[in-house]
């Protein structure tokens, strides 16, 4: 039983860990995506 729960812990852990990296990676795409928006209107209104 001990053993169990000792393997039900860890794979929580590891779940815990992968989803932690994907949310930073999803958070990191998300900004480069709004700094290159943003850097885009600036140029656009640069040209104007």
């Amino acid at each position: 039983m001990g053993i169990l729960i000792l393997e039900l812990y860890l794979n929580f852990s590891i779940i815990k860990l992968n989803l932690q990296k994907y949310i930073f990676v999803k958070m990191r795409v998300l900004c480069r995506k709004g700094d290159f928006i943003r850097n885009n209107k600036k140029n656009e209104f640069a040209e104007i």
